[in-house]
């Protein structure tokens, strides 16, 4: 028999006859687990909100392409700068920026 399960055997053997020292060591397996149980809540939880970020922000940058592609779009119909902003939201320096490379 492995040294390590031998060993393990002979301290449960031990902790098993005293009853104090029974609850105890129940006691703390309990706890051992409740902690391992959290950790696993916390890092699950933690994967989850990264993943809601992450959505987040590559909707947003979805949304500003768009936006940018559309800004593109009415310059290259000839609409107004101003008009462009109102329509798309997309700044006016950045419609500038646009209308020089349309």
């Amino acid at each position: 028999m492995d040294s390590a399960i031998a060993y393990a055997a002979r301290r449960q053997s031990f902790v098993m006859q005293d009853d104090a020292a029974r609850e105890l060591y129940e006691m703390r397996q309990k706890a051992e687990r409740d902690r391992r149980s959290e950790l696993e809540f916390a890092l699950e939880k933690g994967f989850l909100q990264g993943e809601e970020v992450g959505l987040r922000k590559g909707e947003q940058k979805g949304e500003k392409r768009n936006a940018l592609q559309n800004a593109r779009n009415a310059l290259a119909k000839g609409l107004s700068h101003q008009l462009v902003h109102e329509i798309t939201g997309v700044d006016m320096e950045t419609i500038a920026g646009l209308a020089g490379r349309v």
